[in-house]
């Protein structure tokens, strides 16, 4: 027997079926036949963790305000988001708004100055260019 097929035997015969799945994937792990990435996966998936992860991203090279991101997760992570009040028939449509949420959040954050008053902008340039705000009073403020 090789070494592994030993290794393989002797994980086989532990009695916890997590404990035994566990000792597998670090046996797939160390014979190369998962990545590290995968093993992570999976041994988040074992202990019951949620797990995410951009495994691809893609721009248009046309316009690179464009693209997409491709996710890993696992149904942890889906149950993780379903608990959180995000809601869809399908896993990938409960990720989906769980995203595009996030996106949405970032872009949001990034319209408000130091105090988290409302920046402006102007859309009609290619770059979206943020005008600044600069608060002069209570009730006033000034653009540039």
């Amino acid at each position: 027997m090789t070494d592994e097929e030993i290794k393989r035997s002797n994980a086989r015969k532990i009695k916890d079926e997590k404990d035994m799945d566990q000792e597998i994937a670090n046996i797939d792990l160390e014979f190369g036949h998962i990545t590290e990435e995968e093993h992570t996966k999976k041994t988040a998936t074992l202990n019951g963790e949620p797990y995410i992860k951009v495994i691809n991203m893609d721009l248009d090279k046309e316009n690179p305000g464009a693209g997409h991101f491709e996710l890993d997760f696992n149904e942890h992570f889906v149950e993780y988001l379903a608990n959180s009040g995000y809601e869809g028939a399908e896993e990938d449509t409960i990720v989906d708004n769980w995203f595009n949420d996030l996106c949405r959040n970032i872009v949001l954050s990034e319209l408000e100055d130091e105090a988290g008053d409302p920046k402006s902008f102007d859309v009609s340039s290619k770059e979206g260019l943020i005008i600044q705000r600069l608060k002069t009073g209570e009730d006033s403020a000034e653009y540039s």
